[in-house]
């Protein structure tokens, strides 16, 4: 079924689909939102653990293999809004340092812009969206610029407890730029810090797209399609322009939506499945993809974690999922003797039941009863995000529909609708274990590896018969030039099964995630990251 043409069709309704709509719907464009997933109210954000896997992935399986499985969790969003529904809200800048490595380091490839052009953007988007923080304390890294728009949140003792220690480290520590309202900003709420934002904020203390860009679009007449997932992009007879998408709406119906012009502003890993399920007579390679580049240099980047439990209750259920304070004291890219990346450093984000749980799997009855109650009043941890390098070897590729041993549900549900992936990521750059504050603590530990889900069950309302969706096959390798003894790789990555908000999959429940262990290689698998652009010309 054919819908009237309109100027713009952006796929994905989540940070990047809502800038373009919001941006282009203001200058007068005719522009319609394509979202697989439900059109969340404010009212619909629970905070609860169990409910926020709601807004998580879903929608055709990514399976990833590969050296350095890409762990998925949080890299996407289901429903309009995207990742940025559960997102952390944490809003770091890169440095001058990261757009010449190759100038500076022969290593990777220079950006074709600098850090001052970007700098504006940075302000801009700061005041669009309202964010807190101290930039005169930044000032130490990074160049001057505009103020944040209001001042840093309020901090508690679960983040101040580490700071003392960092500075005997000379490591400084300064308020952490989160998107999050510590004062009352255009029209939202102040936060009231009950450390549940990462499962949606219901208030609109957080700057999601639904109270940002995304309103301001749908105020200027953008109109928002959700439970639509697109398929393909389509081209005009010669080829030579994109004509449109086709996608199927929540009826199961295939639906044409003609535009001058496409946005692709999902994931990364859909928007080169995408491109690539749209190959043509006169595409061979999948759209835009004439350099054979399309899902090549799949880039993530690696967190390692210190855990702590302390014997004085530090009140770690308040505040926020961002992070209290940061610091930029080991960015810069040689920081570490025997390796090579930046690390930017956190702590204080708020800690639920959920995380002290996860990080002792080891645990069960009187020890893990005893453990919980310790953690519940002193539990608290740091966090170290590393970077990984370009590697050719990390990609996203097309593959032969297949159903998984591990899901067998989701094979018949996905069979000819879901993406398999093999993507993994670089390893961290840390050369050594990150610094460990000396503060008083009854023990500490290193984080062990994030779950991540070996299947995801597609809902229940996507095609059944074949279809034109592909399955991506999507491979990573470690990246040569880094190390990987940081403390995120300090135990062994055992694959286990999450349980996924589509539950007709008997592999998805809860008990399984904790008790199956390693699975085969064929059904341990994983996925990968986000956002691009295909405008009205294709090469």
């Amino acid at each position: 079924m054919a819908n009237e043409k309109v100027d713009v069709v952006i796929v994905g309704a989540g940070a990047s689909g809502s800038v373009y709509a919001s941006v282009l719907a203001k200058a007068g464009k005719k522009v319609v939102l394509l979202e697989a997933g439900p059109d969340w109210q404010m009212s619909d954000l629970i905070s609860s653990e169990m409910w926020g896997r709601r807004i998580r992935p879903a929608g055709a399986p990514f399976l990833l293999e590969g050296k350095n499985p890409f762990g998925y969790a949080g890299q996407a969003g289901w429903g309009v809004g995207g990742a940025a529904l559960h997102y952390f809200a944490n809003h770091p800048r890169f440095l001058p340092n990261d757009y010449k490595i190759k100038s500076e380091h022969n290593r990777a490839l220079d950006w074709p812009i600098s850090y001052q052009d970007v700098a504006p953007f940075y302000d801009k988007v700061a005041h669009d969206i309202g964010m807190s923080g101290d930039a005169k304390a930044e000032e130490k890294w990074r160049p001057a610029g505009q103020s944040y728009p209001m001042p840093p949140m309020k901090t508690f003792r679960h983040g101040e407890i580490w700071v003392k220690g960092f500075e005997s480290l000379g490591i400084r520590m300064v308020p952490a730029p989160v998107a999050m309202n510590s004062t009352e900003f255009k029209g939202r709420p102040a936060c009231i810090y009950d450390g549940w934002c990462h499962v949606g904020c219901p208030t609109g203390a957080l700057a999601n797209p639904t109270v940002t860009y995304l309103s301001e679009a749908r105020k200027a007449k953008a109109e928002v399609r959700a439970l639509c997932s697109v398929t393909r992009v389509l081209t005009n007879a010669q080829g030579t322009k994109v004509a449109g998408v086709e996608y199927y709406d929540e009826k199961k119906v295939r639906q044409v939506q003609e535009a001058n012009v496409v946005v692709l502003a999902a994931w990364s890993g859909q928007n080169s499945r995408l491109l690539l399920n749209s190959a043509t007579d006169k595409h061979s390679k999948g759209l835009n993809n004439s350099n054979g580049l399309v899902g090549k240099y799949m880039m993530t980047h690696s967190i390692a974690g210190i855990n702590a439990i302390f014997d004085e209750d530090i009140q770690n259920h308040l505040g926020t999922i961002g992070a209290q304070y940061m610091s930029y004291d080991r960015y810069g890219k040689t920081s570490y003797k025997d390796a090579f990346g930046s690390t930017y450093i956190t702590c204080g984000a708020a800690q639920k039941t959920h995380d002290f749980a996860n990080t002792r799997p080891d645990l069960f009855g009187p020890d893990l009863h005893d453990y919980m109650k310790r953690a519940a009043r002193g539990f608290t941890r740091i966090s170290m995000f590393g970077e990984g390098l370009p590697n050719i070897e990390n990609r996203i590729e097309l593959a032969a529909t297949r159903t998984s041993s591990a899901c067998r549900s989701a094979a018949s549900v996905t069979a000819s609708t879901r993406t398999r992936s093999r993507c993994g990521m670089p390893t961290s750059k840390r050369g050594r274990r990150p610094p460990r504050p000396p503060a008083p603590r009854r023990s500490g530990w290193g984080a062990p590896p994030y779950r991540r889900p070996t299947c995801t069950v597609a809902p229940s309302w996507v095609p059944t018969r074949p279809t034109r969706w592909s399955i991506a096959l999507v491979s990573a390798t470690s990246c040569r030039t880094s190390t990987s003894r940081g403390l995120a790789y300090s135990r062994p990555k055992v694959p286990r099964i999450r349980p996924t908000r589509s539950l007709p999959c008997p592999c998805a429940g809860p008990s399984n995630w904790r008790r199956n262990g390693p699975q085969s290689r064929g059904e341990a698998k994983k996925m990968p990251s986000s956002g691009a652009l295909h405008g009205s010309r294709v090469s």
